[in-house]
């Protein structure tokens, strides 16, 4: 937003954590999908097993993570595969596509209905100069749901 004023303390972890603790108590959602979640041993795995969530994250290079998390009285994970978008450098033969994004797809059986449905979150490149990673990022992405969808 032009001219919106951020309020930088947001960003500190100590601020932000609490406020996201917040969130998460207040929507009580069935399945929530977080992006750059740092912290995750000693806050968010924490805060989302006592809110009664399992979760699973993918790594983007070691810098943080994007995770899934779903209520486990509600939910079984039946498989998920943690994407590295880094390897789409080697598919394309260009390193424009090492941007440390990563992503991942869980593949979940409702445990009432027994349904079954894919949730997929993923961190993709943020450069509007560098759409072309972000939508070869979007089509690993796609691929990979259809790839888990087959088996």
């Amino acid at each position: 937003m032009h001219g919106a004023h951020l309020n930088q303390g947001h960003l500190k972890f100590e601020e932000r954590s609490s406020l996201v603790n917040q969130e998460l108590i207040e929507s009580n959602s069935d399945i929530v999908c977080l992006q750059e979640v740092d912290h995750y041993e000693d806050f968010y795995g924490v805060v989302l097993n006592s809110l009664g969530y399992d979760s699973v994250c993918e790594s983007r290079r070691g810098k943080d993570s994007v995770c899934i998390a779903y209520k486990r009285d509600q939910f079984e994970l039946v498989k998920k595969i943690g994407i590295q978008h880094d390897d789409l450098a080697t598919v394309y033969d260009s390193n424009e596509f090492k941007r440390g994004n990563a992503g991942i797809i869980c593949h979940l059986r409702h445990l009432a209905s027994k349904k079954e449905f894919f949730v997929a979150n993923t961190h993709l490149h943020w450069n509007p100069s560098r759409d072309f990673v972000k939508f070869a990022q979007m089509v690993n992405m796609l691929k990979q749901i259809e790839t888990m969808m087959d088996k």
